[in-house]
């Protein structure tokens, strides 16, 4: 199966959880969601350096 490769930027936004608080969702753009914590993360941050993001906005967080 021949796929085509495309370009895609990817944004990251820095949030703070609120417990309680809805999260509203655009379906159109979001296929699938889920809350985890740091350590369960590394199960579905596995490429492009994804994990590498959620380690600098930690640190950046300690600060």
């Amino acid at each position: 199966m021949l796929t085509e490769k495309k370009a895609k930027t990817v944004t990251y936004y820095l949030a703070k959880y609120v417990a309680g608080q809805k999260v509203a969702k655009q379906k159109e753009e979001i296929l699938a969601d889920k809350w985890v914590t740091f350590k369960e993360a590394k199960k579905y941050l596995t490429e492009h350096g994804k994990m590498d993001v959620l380690r600098a906005t930690r640190d950046y967080i300690k600060q």
